[in-house]
């Protein structure tokens, strides 16, 4: 009954750990799809803004001042002549730059919120293993006592066999010697 406890709680604890290994592949796959996606678009976005000579030296101004918001460092005109890369949409010349590093700062966030979701299930995982862990050094340690108890429990059982055994030899030697 103890073996099949303990093989059932090891079936479950596996079974939790596929689950969590399972939700921290899907999500990092997820992530670095996002990731891969995000970088290509921003990609797209500044090679479409860097060719409008109104926003290249806006860009230039960006990099250089990294503690400004992304929103502020895009004024200016948009080239109304400029190609519009996959996905993004052709805005207005005031608005433009705005509206596309918008589109930035929530990729961004989605990303940051992905990555958060990872590391949180990548900690659960971490935790279920110690547990599993646990939970498997418990069960070792009643398993071993009661290894030492039924050892016991036959040494007590050969013990009273071999009584048994000498005083039914003595009864017989004793009946023989008479």
């Amino acid at each position: 009954m103890m073996r099949y406890c303990h093989l059932k709680e090891g079936q479950r604890s596996q079974s939790t750990l596929d689950y969590y290994k399972k939700i921290c592949t899907d999500l990092g796959s997820s992530f670095e799809a996002d990731k891969l996606t995000f970088e290509q678009q921003k990609k797209q976005v500044l090679a479409c803004v860097s060719s409008c000579s109104t926003c290249s030296p806006a860009i230039v101004e960006c990099f250089s001042r990294s503690s400004k918001p992304k929103s502020d460092f895009l004024n200016g005109s948009h080239d109304s002549n400029h190609h519009v890369p996959n996905g993004l949409v052709k805005l207005d010349n005031n608005n433009t730059s705005d509206k596309l590093m918008e589109k930035l700062d929530a990729q961004e966030e989605h990303l940051r919120q992905v990555e958060l979701e990872l590391a949180q299930t990548k900690l659960a995982l971490v935790e279920t293993k110690c547990y599993n862990q646990e939970l498997s050094h418990q069960i070792h340690q009643l398993l071993q006592a009661l290894k030492e108890a039924q050892e016991i429990e036959q040494e007590e059982e050969v013990e009273a066999g071999l009584s048994q055994y000498i005083y039914e030899f003595s009864r017989w030697s004793a009946s023989f010697l008479k």
